[in-house]
């Protein structure tokens, strides 16, 4: 009796290996599908790169010469592009195409809206200290200089969250 139990033992626990296994690949196939939370050292990276990047805009005086060349409703559309690339390359930083998985659409909406409150509350600072918002500008030049700041932090925090290892 003793000798029929063994190899039926020997059986289950092949099965429960292979079952293991195929639940680890599983695991770590939906780990690659899935958007990274977002922690306090992604918003970090996202305001070093709003400041690195952003910042020789913000400086450059040329820039802000510009923008009364530039309707407001050209800069809203140009913002708007920005925020389509932005949003398509977070999406390939975690998958290989686009997916309309409503979980991962979820997480990736939330991911983007932490970076892009990131990246407002750095351009308003930015703003505030080059002096470029105070309290005697119109509300429209006020949201000219966010659309061009945003547009510029939002392009810089993205592409330095790409040289950081996942």
């Amino acid at each position: 009796m003793k000798e029929q139990l063994s190899p039926t033992l020997k059986t289950q626990q092949k099965i429960l290996e292979l079952a293991m296994e195929d639940e680890e690949k599983k695991h770590k196939t939906i780990q690659r599908d899935e958007v990274k939370r977002f922690t306090f050292a992604d918003f970090a990276q996202g305001v070093i790169g709003a400041g690195v990047f952003g910042l020789p805009a913000f400086i450059n005086t040329s820039f802000w010469d510009y923008l009364p060349l530039v309707s407001t409703g050209q800069m809203l559309v140009l913002h708007l592009f920005f925020l389509f690339c932005v949003v398509t390359a977070l999406n390939f930083k975690y998958r290989s195409t686009f997916s309309f998985n409503p979980k991962f659409l979820a997480a990736l909406a939330k991911r983007f809206s932490y970076i892009y409150l990131s990246v407002f509350v750095t351009v308003i600072l930015l703003l505030i200290i080059l002096n470029k918002m105070t309290a005697d500008i119109s509300t429209l030049l006020l949201i000219r200089y966010f659309l061009a700041g945003q547009s510029v932090g939002i392009v810089g925090a993205t592409t330095f969250s790409f040289f950081t290892k996942e």
